[in-house]
């Protein structure tokens, strides 16, 4: 990959000098004005925050009118660079490496402070029509005395993750934020690619003891992954990270404490900070933000974000970016694919400009990997099932399904797109693994309650085919074949911001269908939850995994005084328990469904399974209105009588809920008023006061009246939620999104 270097220094009274360095030449062009300054400066940089921040919530691609401010200010930033003979010096550097059959790597070294803070990853071609970083590497180049050369490394590459959510500021969801991250790698997991390990709290000793005293032997960590809250400090004249205090506070750790922590790890080549302003700089120090603090001091590669970015776009930007480094990618290569998969996944977002890599090695490649196949590595499962491994693909079930691709792993459970040869047609199949199908007695019971849920015909409900039995890994496996659905589960729903609560009620709608129906054949779910209830393209709501997820569970969901297995987020009290489950624990369950589908998480996290069910019995949600102030009371009310502790207080069958859902839909008073009335809590104006302790007033100042309503009414987690409350909001989200198959 060839070097575009291109440095820009200060001239005489206010001017500029730019100077280019590529194998073609070096060329330096004449003392140039920055074309924008003062107030205008301001107010362009306001536009384009606004216009990048305002694409995360488009539905379709962005309108040209909204574009237009980045097209502009990006078209002011290339022309300010490329003028006279640069121009030319450009067009032979692109050819150069277009005759080499490589890509060309812009190295931008910028050391006036005032232009170093500014976004030039926007750098827009008007003759192109194209934004450069989307096709060519973009670095922001730190120069140093010793700089690090690839590490080399046996697969798996190691990510230590870690989520800080201090009280005071905008709340984040660190079970949520961690599954959103490892479903996002696990396919490289799978393939024994990658490997992350998370920090068991959010402060700065529970940092410092990973680092140092981590669960892996040689305590080796490559990666740095953090999801949270940054901004900049004026006063300490440096970026800042909010981890927490013992008792939950804000601790603002400075760029510079991070990297003293992060330095030691001498394995260590790149840190990914999922927060936003963590790339912002001072006016008047080019290397104040963290990213460029922990690159002078040490740090090979860091990837920083430098306006707030949408929880979708982070992840597909995660997923790529890690994929491209374990392929054996420079990180500059990495990011650009990166951005072009943010880009292909949402073409209305303009968030792929939001990532800033600064770069300190001089060669782009972070790891030197070997290219020895890494051994399959599985989540932990009882020893038995452990050494299960998944079928191979591309051979005839049962000499007539074929096994296209593994599309989903359980805790105990394989999925697999597959084709009917015998019918033609598509068909999901799932499969228990060998290790969880052991006895006679277990098959037995597996293959009659697969028969009795396979009577359930019902539009609400997947569809199951046919059942079987595979013995050719040596072990006896059922599986159940179902009805292949176009579309996409709930949990995948909820990677971005989540649906309007209008949408959210009727997505629980069809699942309350599901319910009635089952429920009136004496068929009780027993693990309802975001992965089994799949959304097609046409917006209508199936629940799957009838009896299978509750065969499952019998057999591994147990209680002990230390230990509960499970999916204990979404699991009634009398699960949580021991105790006999009837048709209401299914809509306790439905109604954590609700609280999800509303803010984004569910109504109980911890740090332990036990942890969380003992939320479940013992405490009574927030409302979910206190995370997004959209929700109407009538929500809350619904959502918490049907979350009451005790069954015999909730709903007691899934019409009765249903009915109060569809009053809600239509706007009418709902009958858990009653039981539920509104409660006005002091507790979102207490957040705001601590989050401003934070985040100083010059932070939004110019933001807030600048943002529509309509366009940020909710957010993922690090968003301010601006917008109109009420009941009138469900009646102003009927829009229909075709290609996603989404009302928004």
């Amino acid at each position: 990959m060839g070097d575009f270097e291109l440095e820009i220094s200060s001239g005489a009274e206010g001017e500029y000098r730019i100077a280019a360095r590529s194998d073609a030449g070096d060329t330096e062009g004449p003392p140039i004005r920055f074309p924008l300054d003062g107030l205008a400066l301001e107010h362009a940089l306001q536009a384009v925050e606004l216009a990048i921040v305002r694409s995360a919530a488009e539905a379709r691609r962005i309108p040209p009118e909204r574009e237009r401010p980045v097209q502009e200010f990006g078209a002011q930033l290339f022309r300010f660079l490329f003028q006279g003979e640069l121009v030319g010096h450009l067009a032979a550097a692109r050819n150069q490496a277009a005759h080499e059959g490589s890509a060309m790597r812009v190295r931008l070294r910028v050391r006036p402070p005032e232009l170093a803070a500014l976004p030039w990853e926007l750098l827009y071609d008007p003759d192109r029509d194209d934004y450069l970083c989307l096709h060519a590497p973009l670095v922001r180049h730190v120069e140093v005395l010793e700089p690090r050369g690839p590490l080399a490394v046996t697969p798996p590459l190691r990510i230590l993750g870690m989520v800080a959510q201090p009280r005071g500021l905008g709340a984040i969801n660190a079970d949520h934020e961690k599954q959103l991250l490892e479903k996002a790698l696990s396919g490289l997991t799978i393939s024994g690619r990658v490997r992350t390990s998370w920090v068991g709290g959010q402060s700065w000793q529970d940092l410092q003891g990973a680092l140092h005293y981590g669960d892996l032997p040689d305590m080796d960590w490559h990666v740095f992954h953090f999801i949270g809250h940054g901004t900049f400090d004026e006063r300490r004249g440096e970026g800042v990270l909010a981890l927490a205090r013992e008792d939950g506070t804000i601790y603002q750790l400075c760029a510079t404490d991070l990297a003293m922590l992060l330095r030691e790890q001498r394995s260590l080549r790149l840190v990914v900070l999922n927060a936003c302003d963590s790339a912002r700089a001072s006016s008047s120090d080019a290397f104040s933000s963290i990213a460029a603090v922990l690159t002078r001091r040490g740090i090979p590669a860091v990837v920083a974000m430098q306006y707030e970015i949408s929880d979708q776009t982070a992840i597909t930007f995660a997923r790529n970016l890690y994929s491209g480094i374990a392929a054996r990618q420079p990180v500059d290569l990495a990011v650009t694919l990166a951005r072009q998969a943010i880009k292909l996944d949402r073409p209305s977002t303009l968030e792929w400009a939001i990532p800033v890599l600064h770069l300190r090695a001089s060669d782009a490649t972070l790891f030197d990997l070997t290219m020895a196949t890494p051994a399959v590595i599985v989540p932990q499962f009882p020893e038995s099932a452990a050494s299960a491994k998944p079928w191979t693909l591309h051979w005839l079930l049962s000499g007539r399904y074929e096994l296209e691709e593994l599309i989903g792993r359980g805790v105990t459970t394989d999925v697999y797109r597959a084709r009917d040869s015998m019918l033609g047609r598509l068909v999901a199949i799932k499969a228990l693994r060998p290790g969880l199908a052991r006895g006679e007695a277990f098959q037995q019971r597996f293959r009659r309650e697969a028969r009795q849920f396979a009577t359930l015909n019902h539009p609400s409900i997947v569809a199951i085919h046919d059942i079987g039995e595979d013995t050719a890994t040596g072990v006896p496996v059922p599986y159940i074949v179902m009805e292949h659905v176009d579309g996409r589960t709930v949990e995948e729903l909820l990677i971005g911001e989540p649906p309007p609560p209008l949408r959210a009620l009727e997505i629980i709608s069809g699942v309350l269908r599901a319910l009635e129906y089952s429920h009136q054949r004496g068929i009780t779910h027993g693990n309802i939850k975001p992965t089994n209830v799949m959304v097609t393209r046409n917006g209508d709501a199936k629940v799957m995994d009838f009896g299978i997820a509750r065969a499952a569970s019998d057999h591994t969901m147990t209680a002990t005084n230390d230990q509960i297995t499970g999916t204990v987020e979404y699991m009634s009290p009398e699960q949580a328990r021991g105790h006999p489950m009837d048709a209401r624990s299914d809509l306790y369950s439905t109604g954590c469904l609700l609280y999800a589908l509303l803010t984004s998480r569910p109504p109980f996290g911890g740090n332990a399974p036990v942890a969380i069910a003992n939320r479940h019995v013992n405490e009574i949600p927030i409302p979910p209105s206190q995370y997004a102030k959209r929700i109407p009371p009538e929500v809350d009310a619904i959502v918490l009588k049907v979350m009451a502790k005790s069954p015999g207080e909730r709903y007691q069958t899934a019409t009765e809920i249903r009915a109060d859902v569809e009053r809600a839909r239509s706007g009418q008073p709902v009958a858990a008023l009653a039981d539920f009335p509104p409660n006005h809590s002091e507790h979102g104006e207490a957040e705001r006061l601590d989050r401003d302790s934070f985040f100083p007033a010059a932070h939004y100042q110019g933001k807030a009246e600048n943002f529509e309503e309509s366009d940020r009414s909710s957010d993922t987690g690090r968003h301010r939620r601006v917008g109109p409350t009420g009941m009138e909001l469900l009646n102003q989200q009927r829009h229909y999104d075709e290609d996603s198959g989404l009302r928004t």
